[in-house]
């Protein structure tokens, strides 16, 4: 027995579109042995560049040190997994989300980030290069374990 499975995004197709397609594809195929398993993705992949050059939504950092280099920060969930973007006065931006950093210290980059103090220091001193990804002097850089991550597999 075949099976053809694929993936399309919801808004891909419509229901009629699919129709059409299949059997133009499958017009040869025998149906007693051939299976198609077709999986809708409610979750649209995570673009992360235009994560990184998005604007809105940021919430401007306290700086009550007077000495960071953070100007503002956001809270995303990617897939089911808790980030924040650092957006810093340089105009750079850096993703930090697991599993480049562990649940604690994005638990304490969050703390930080209310707080309004500490985060440059914590982010230099502790985390380092430890970033998902960033945007920094207009180029892109997206960690390969970042580009693997995948959306959660849909419930039934």
């Amino acid at each position: 027995m075949r099976q053809l499975t694929l993936s399309l995004e919801a808004d891909s197709m419509l229901q009629s579109e699919w129709e059409d397609w299949e059997t133009e594809v499958l017009k040869d195929e025998d149906p007693d042995t051939t299976q198609t398993e077709i999986h809708f993705d409610d979750e649209d992949p995570i673009d992360i560049v235009e994560l990184l050059t998005d604007d809105s939504d940021y919430i401007y950092y306290g700086n009550f040190g007077g000495r960071s280099n953070v100007e503002s920060y956001k809270f995303e969930d990617i897939y089911d997994q808790p980030a924040v973007l650092v957006k810093f006065k340089d105009g750079s931006v850096y993703l930090y989300m697991g599993p480049f950093v562990t649940v604690t210290e994005l638990e304490h980059i969050q703390f930080l980030a209310y707080d309004g103090r500490g985060l440059n220091s914590y982010l230099t001193r502790v985390i380092g290069s430890r970033y998902g990804a960033r945007l920094y002097r207009g180029y892109i850089v997206i960690r390969p374990e970042l580009q693997q991550l995948q959306p959660p597999p849909l419930s039934s």
